[in-house]
C-alpha cells in the first residue's frame, strides 16, 4: 500500500505554505542561496535546462522537488544531486 502523500498535494503545500515566500534568483546563485538560508529543499518549477550539469536527472517542462544534501562542498561543473534526492512532481 502506498502511504506517501500525493505529489499534487506536496507541490501545492510547498508553493503556498513555504517559510519566507518564494524567491527568484539566478541559476548560478540558486544552490548557494538555498544553503545560506538553511533550506532543506528547492522547488524547481518547469525545468528548462537550467542546471546543465544535472541534465541527466531532469526532463524539460517538468516540476521537481530537490532535496539538498547536507555538509557538501559545492564544486564547479559537478552535480550535487543524485536520483534519490530528486522528486518529480509532474506525475
Amino acid at each position: 500500500m502506498n502511504m506517501n502523500p500525493p505529489a499534487l498535494y506536496i507541490r501545492y503545500f510547498i508553493m503556498y505554505n513555504n517559510v519566507g515566500g518564494q524567491y527568484r534568483t539566478t541559476v548560478d546563485n540558486m544552490i548557494p542561496y538555498a544553503y545560506e538560508n538553511d533550506a532543506d529543499y528547492i522547488l524547481l518549477l518547469t525545468y528548462d535546462n537550467s542546471l546543465d550539469i544535472c541534465n541527466h536527472l531532469f526532463t524539460n517542462g517538468r516540476d521537481y522537488l530537490l532535496q539538498l544534501p547536507q555538509n557538501i562542498v559545492i564544486e564547479d561543473n559537478q552535480c550535487i544531486f543524485d536520483e534519490s534526492m530528486v522528486y518529480d512532481l509532474s506525475d
